[in-house]
């Protein structure tokens, strides 16, 4: 019976990074597995940004018609 990965498991594999340099890996199966988990959970995490930024650029245009979104303070400068 197989499971998913939880915050633990993830937990426990980003403390054995520094072990895997030193000759420790995790098997073919182990690493699939996790890097299907870390895709699915990198695009919730995308998606639900994206949609917090499109409600708070929706919310900006109705408070304020015809004013321009405001500058992203994570963008970086442009040199």
């Amino acid at each position: 019976m197989s499971r998913g990965f939880t915050d633990s498991d993830v937990r426990n594999a980003v403390a054995f990074v520094p072990v895997t340099s030193i000759g420790m890996e995790f098997s073919e199966r182990e690493a699939a597995k996790f890097d299907s988990w870390l895709a699915e959970h990198d695009r919730q995490v995308a998606e639900r940004a994206w949609g917090e930024g499109w409600a708070a650029a929706g919310a900006w245009q109705i408070a304020a018609p015809g004013t321009p979104y405001p500058w992203n303070p994570y963008r970086k400068e442009q040199s």
